[in-house]
């Protein structure tokens, strides 16, 4: 073989080789004009970064076995929206997901619209990332219905904590393997000044699922908070949304189960 023939057929490769990257990053191999409903038990479940991929083993329209690759689309927020961590699905589980299958033939990627949880919650992708300007503020018809299902299966009306915006520097931070604390010295729209304590679970969700890093939030930071706060306890926030510059920490559901594990609601 001569040199022009093996640049070709390096060529080639790295052709495939892209098409084949594009086809797993992008969402247009999907047929998004068609709608379908599939049930089977977890195979396997991987959190992780770039892409945490879940796969399911169901029957196909064929009526024989095939095992099918969740995609979850904006996978970080997802996740976060859903309060998923590694112990969220286990092999054998049975879920149900509705969805667009892939337009390619014998290919067996699907992206999921919605999913029922092993527990019985439903997980809906959201089409869109949330614009950090209007949370926490006024919502627009239906979106009430959106967080209703963001947060299904949580008992939310037991949550009495009231919910607050404020803003401040960051003038103390831990953050650690399991979780993260901030103290903000801040003020609520018309209040005065007094430190907040920002109380963050789950954090290897906040580092693998957001790219939340110590570095990007160091002391003197300016930020926006969104929360749940319990002013007996010493202004304890459990933060929904922080909000510092183009960067946002998103922490809906990890929020909601802290401040419900906080007044004794759940366990741990």
């Amino acid at each position: 073989m001569n040199i022009r023939s093996i640049l070709i057929a390096l060529a080639c490769v790295l052709v495939l080789f892209s098409l084949r990257a594009l086809a797993h990053h992008s969402l247009t191999v999907f047929d998004r004009d068609t709608e379908i409903s599939i049930e089977g038990a977890v195979v396997e479940w991987y959190l992780g970064m770039p892409h945490a991929h879940l796969t399911i083993e169901a029957t196909d329209a064929n009526g024989g076995t095939a095992v099918y690759q969740l995609d979850f689309g904006n996978t970080p927020r997802m996740i976060e929206d859903n309060g998923w961590d590694e112990s969220s699905f286990q092999p054998g589980d049975r879920i149900s997901v509705t969805g667009s299958p892939s337009r390619l033939r014998n290919d067996t990627r699907f992206l999921v619209a919605s999913l029922r949880q092993p527990d019985g919650g439903v997980a809906t992708l959201r089409s869109g990332p949330e614009d950090p300007r209007s949370a926490g503020e006024a919502r627009g018809a239906g979106e009430g219905d959106a967080q209703a299902r963001f947060t299904a299966g949580l008992p939310m009306e037991r949550i009495t904590l009231p919910k607050i915006t404020f803003s401040g520097l960051i003038t103390a931070a831990s953050w650690t393997d399991t979780s993260v604390t901030m103290t903000v010295r801040g003020a609520e729209e018309g209040g005065t000044e007094q430190d907040y304590q920002l109380r963050y679970v789950g954090a290897p969700l906040l580092y693998e699922a957001q790219g939340a890093h110590e570095d990007d939030y160091p002391v003197g930071t300016a930020v926006r908070v969104v929360g749940f706060i319990d002013r007996a306890a010493g202004n304890i926030v459990f933060p929904e949304n922080l909000f510092a510059g183009e960067k946002t920490i998103g922490n809906r559901i990890r929020a909601a189960r802290a401040a419900l594990q906080h007044l004794g609601v759940i366990e741990p």
